[in-house]
């Protein structure tokens, strides 16, 4: 296993990134703060090419509407306009939008008051008790509705817009017999990784050939709410090598 010093900046990596299912937070402070994904899952009943995560479905329609219609679209299909309640489904919707290269709606938006003031609030009515805002947002000069970046290099950021522009959306739907207001009690029985993620063990891995710097390696890894590979055992370490295929990769190791 070849260990790459942070201080080779100019060298050619593979920047191997993962999701984990669970455990310690890990925010960044250059765009936005995104998690390790927890998935939790069990008896689903989901449409062709929806995906699943904990106690929900979601889908991402192809069309282009307005904020208002979306939310009548995914009513009308019996599901609502997503709503992001912790920074674990945050860092999943994040994950599903990380390559799209577009912004898509999201469940909120805000009413102004006469002071000018504004309070934001989803369309299902459940409490803001977590939000994921661009720098600079929210502002209201732009609009009342709220989408999330599906930049590669800002994933899953929020931003207020004009609620009449036309954007891709998120449907969300609760799997057969859920019920939301109960807590998931039990072990989650697997993984669902994204698309283009490999699944081995607890974990989603996936090469990435940037030519980054250990420290541009691990934000890199950070806007996909992940982080470079740690490797704590024998088997995790001849997993990575055999994703990797024996290249040269930055882990979270310095030397």
């Amino acid at each position: 296993m070849h260990i790459v010093s942070h201080t080779k900046s100019n060298q050619r990596v593979l920047a191997l990134m993962y999701f984990v299912t669970a455990g310690q937070v890990a925010p960044r402070d250059f765009a936005v703060h995104l998690f390790r994904a927890l998935y939790e899952y069990g008896s689903l009943s989901l449409a062709h090419g929806d995906q699943p995560h904990r106690g929900s479905c979601y889908s991402f329609p192809e069309e282009l509407l307005s904020w208002a219609d979306a939310v009548a679209t995914c009513e009308t299909a019996g599901a609502h306009l997503v709503t992001i309640n912790d920074r674990f489904e945050d860092a999943f919707i994040s994950s599903q939008l990380g390559e799209m290269g577009y912004r898509v709606w999201i469940g909120m938006n805000g009413t102004i008051a006469e002071d000018g003031a504004v309070t934001f609030n989803w369309v299902t009515g459940e409490p803001v008790d977590f939000t994921n805002w661009d720098e600079y947002e929210p502002n209201p000069e732009h609009g009342v509705c709220v989408s999330a970046s599906g930049h590669k290099s800002s994933p899953g950021l929020w931003m207020i817009w004009k609620c009449e522009e036309a954007y891709r959306f998120i449907c969300e739907y609760y799997r057969d017999g859920y019920n939301p207001n109960t807590p998931t009690t039990t072990e989650p029985p697997g993984v669902n990784c994204a698309i283009g993620w490999t699944h081995k063990g607890d974990r989603c891995y996936k090469i990435f050939q940037d030519p980054l710097s250990w420290g541009l390696g691990e934000q890199f890894c950070l806007a996909y709410g992940a982080h470079l590979a740690s490797i704590n055992s024998k088997d995790e370490e001849g997993i990575i090598l055999a994703i990797s295929k024996n290249s040269v990769i930055f882990i979270d190791c310095l030397i």
